[in-house]
């Protein structure tokens, strides 16, 4: 199945012992995180019935041109993706976004990601900014509209090489939250450039929505020393904070990208 030959061949089929998910996935609701209240749910706008695959840590729902899945426990991320195989291809794709069985509501954020609150307007999730790369690692624009408790991500895949795969990820699953930096603010990280500063600032921001009094702040310095390391191993540099203590605290996480 392309599909999942285009997951895989961008390791996100599979965890590591420094990166997994957790989320649980069905072809019904799609991948879900949390528990109780804080319980949130992602799910593609299909019809089509979906296959579980990739030994239940993935559901694959087959569409004219592209495919959505989902992807939980034992893969790299509780996750939507949009695996475009052609130029015939949409360029909105629908996800349903449910908090404890129930439309959650959705606020768009100033870096381009979405926070997702409970009926009661509690923030207890969010997604990550919207990415999309094609075939040969170029990264094509990408963005969020939102309606209701759906969120649409758009893809301008014209002129790409297939397979696409485009991604709105859940930040947050019953343990940590991860922000992760793709690889064009990973190089302006280690240059220390000017856009650092905003990139860290944005980064705290963005895990501060779902986690009450997070304490986040790094030097600019050893953010761009740790962005090089990230780099010369051909990865990317993420922040990630523990949710469950008095005061969660952030720390800087090196991940395939």
């Amino acid at each position: 199945m392309q599909a999942l030959r285009a997951l895989d061949q961008r390791g996100l089929l599979t965890g590591s012992e420094d990166v997994s998910a957790a989320g649980a996935v069905s072809a019904r609701t799609g991948v879900t995180v949390g528990t109780g209240d804080a319980m949130v749910s992602l799910q593609p706008d299909t019809d089509s019935p979906g296959a579980i695959v990739a030994d239940g840590s993935a559901v694959v729902y087959s569409e004219a041109g592209f495919h959505y899945a989902v992807t939980g426990a034992g893969a790299r991320a509780d996750a939507g993706y949009v695996v475009i195989d052609s130029a015939e291809a949409p360029n909105d794709f629908r996800f349903d976004v449910a908090s404890a069985g129930k439309p959650a509501r959705l606020e768009p954020t100033s870096d381009g990601g979405v926070l997702v609150k409970n009926p009661e307007g509690q923030t207890v999730n969010a997604l990550a900014a919207a990415w999309a790369v094609d075939a040969t690692g170029k990264q094509l624009p990408s963005w969020y509209t939102l309606d209701g408790g759906t969120v649409i991500q758009h893809v301008d895949h014209r002129g790409a090489a297939y397979p696409v795969v485009a991604d709105p990820r859940l930040l947050c699953d019953g343990v940590f939250c991860t922000v992760m930096y793709n690889k064009a603010e990973t190089q302006q990280l280690a240059a220390s450039s000017g856009t650092a500063g905003v990139l860290i600032t944005g980064g705290c921001t963005m895990l501060a929505g779902p986690i009450g009094g997070l304490s986040c702040g790094f030097a600019v310095a050893y953010v761009g020393q740790q962005a090089q390391n990230a780099l010369n191993q051909g990865k990317c540099l993420g922040m990630r904070a523990l949710i469950y203590v008095p005061t969660s605290t952030t720390h800087l996480v090196i991940e395939k990208c």
